[in-house]
């Protein structure tokens, strides 16, 4: 199995909202395509923020990951956030996420990200298992927001 993680340029937006658009519709969450664009040039443009990786499988697009940075005193130093991971559908139970999450570890101790967190909804039971079984610990904590502007 040929997995490869291609990081985004600006010429892969098309490719990367297409996916964006899956997963929020899988998800139910509302898709506001120029946010997403407006985001992905962000991100892509300022590599102090996060990296965004497209997923190959056999040179296909099959998904994608966004990682972003932060700094937690309780992890002891830089951290951070899968903000979204995202294989499509027909590509999962394959093993795929391991191999993700296997590359997300290496690129974490190469950088010196010393903790990983990630995000699932409560819904997605499948995602929690999967979660659960890479190691990934509820705290038993809730993430609260509050929308500061409309960027």
């Amino acid at each position: 199995m040929k997995i490869e993680f291609v990081p985004a340029d600006p010429t892969d937006e098309e490719i990367f909202l297409d996916l964006v658009r899956d997963y929020y519709e899988f998800e139910e969450f509302s898709f506001d395509p120029e946010k997403i664009r407006r985001s992905f040039h962000k991100l892509i443009k300022n590599e102090n923020l996060g990296k965004i990786w497209l997923i190959l499988f056999e040179k296909k697009q099959i998904g994608y990951i966004v990682l972003t940075y932060g700094f937690s005193f309780e992890s002891g130093g830089p951290d951070a956030l899968i903000d979204e991971v995202f294989i499509l559908p027909d590509h999962r139970r394959l093993g795929i996420g391991r191999k993700v999450f296997e590359f997300l570890y290496g690129f974490c101790r190469r950088t010196g990200l010393g903790k990983i967190y990630l995000e699932v909804e409560r819904k997605n039971l499948a995602a929690q298992k999967f979660y659960r079984a890479e190691g990934f610990l509820d705290h038993d904590r809730y993430l609260l927001s509050k929308k500061i502007s409309d960027q």
